[in-house]
């Protein structure tokens, strides 16, 4: 029974961490707020990229929201770290002007106005679930990858305490520097 629930363990383990080491799949985002363009994977090359997608209807995104904006402050100096930040509604078939007018409502609870995404018909939703940990959609998902676009962390449901999130940045973005030596 031990030596099952072992391997019960590791296969668990390997599953966790299925998108990590890979790349970060092609993304279908549009502009919903405080944002005029996306970012083209252009714009992304040599960059380490913070994906965050979530939603103002999900309870654990609204908690754990502040700590992201937190985030983007701290980086936001920094030319080297692209933020994209994905509001998403309950539903695949997005309806636009509820997810803008919900989004910009919660902005405006908080005080904040941070460039933020859309995912017209779930494509980049659709790519996250294949690669990430649980095999399906979570809300909130957040992926970093390094400079080189390969997938460095991914966090389903909830970021650790923001330092954590800090300094897993800041590897990712060594990552790079020090292979390119």
């Amino acid at each position: 029974m031990l030596i099952g629930l072992l391997v019960l363990i590791s296969l668990a383990t390997r599953f966790k961490e299925s998108g990590v080491g890979k790349p970060l799949p092609d993304l279908d985002l549009k502009p919903l707020l405080y944002a005029e363009t996306v970012p083209q994977k252009s714009d992304l090359a040599n960059k380490v990229v913070v994906l965050h997608i979530w939603g103002t209807w999900c309870p654990d995104c609204r908690r754990e929201f502040p700590e992201f904006v937190k985030l983007m402050e701290h980086f936001k100096e920094d030319p080297n770290v692209i933020f994209l930040n994905v509001s998403c509604g309950e539903e695949v078939d997005e309806d636009l002007p509820s997810l803008k007018e919900n989004t910009a409502k919660y902005y405006e609870e908080l005080g904040i106005s941070l460039p933020t995404y859309y995912d017209p018909v779930a494509y980049t939703r659709g790519q996250m679930a294949i690669i990430a940990p649980s095999g399906s959609s979570h809300y909130p998902t957040t992926v970093i990858t390094d400079k080189k676009r390969m997938i460095f962390r991914i966090w389903e449901e909830r970021l650790p305490p923001v330092n954590e999130v800090i300094e897993t940045i800041n590897r990712a973005a060594a990552i790079q520097s020090s292979s390119s030596r």
